[in-house]
């Protein structure tokens, strides 16, 4: 059975599809972080994949976060609940996993919590994904690690696909809090300004879907 190849982000190199695996192989990244497993790979994405959809995300991540710790000066004094969580459904039926705690965390541990949260998703076996670690921020309170789940649908008549459905990841890893809690995890969809939690709101596969139209349309449009 021939191999299918996926266009990486990074532009005119692609991305292994295995038929036999179902796993997507980052072929574009410079080092790779973590193992294979599951349905998703993931590799070391350079700086500069920067672009604007990932730029506003990572703005209103920050912005959730600094909401976060204002709240907690003001009602706890940067106090928090300690106490840890497990693999868990929510009374909302949304699942969630055990995240590392701040000490646990390391950059290939983060990508291997993420993919184990991917995992809890519900989606149809055609979409493949990989995930990349993108970049360490220091703040003055913590440390944030960006990351980036890419999906796509590659066919047999279409093994590069034309577009790809973007997640931004970010994991918080406190410098002041004690360092047994859990990391706190935000992600959000490419286009849409919605703030998410694990384990707060249900993934729904259109918001994938419609990320891959929306930008089938716009290259459509493009008249070369």
């Amino acid at each position: 059975m021939p191999e299918l190849a996926q266009m990486s982000a990074a532009g005119d190199q692609q991305t292994t599809i295995e038929p036999t695996s179902g796993v997507l192989s980052s072929g574009d990244s410079p080092q790779t972080v973590g193992g294979g497993g599951g349905r998703g790979d993931v590799g070391m994405a350079p700086s500069r994949l920067t672009d604007s959809a990932m730029s506003e995300a990572n703005r209103l991540v920050d912005a959730a976060i600094a909401n976060a710790y204002t709240e907690l000066k003001q009602d706890h004094g940067f106090k928090a609940n300690e106490e840890s969580g497990g693999v868990i459904i929510g009374q909302n039926g949304v699942k969630n996993i055990e995240w590392m705690t701040y000490e646990q965390f390391t950059v290939p541990l983060g990508t291997d919590k993420i993919r184990e949260f991917v995992e809890t998703w519900e989606y149809e076996p055609s979409w493949k994904y990989c995930i990349d670690f993108l970049e360490e921020i220091s703040t003055e309170y913590d440390f944030r690690y960006r990351y980036q789940v890419r999906w796509s649908i590659p066919t047999r008549r279409k093994p590069i696909p034309r577009a790809t459905a973007r997640v931004f990841f970010t994991i918080v890893v406190s410098k002041i809090r004690p360092q047994h809690l859990p990391c706190e995890v935000y992600y959000m969809f490419e286009t849409n300004s919605l703030v998410h939690r694990p384990g707060k709101s249900r993934f729904r596969q259109k918001w994938l879907s419609n990320i891959v139209e929306n930008q089938c349309h716009v290259i459509a449009d493009v008249q070369f």
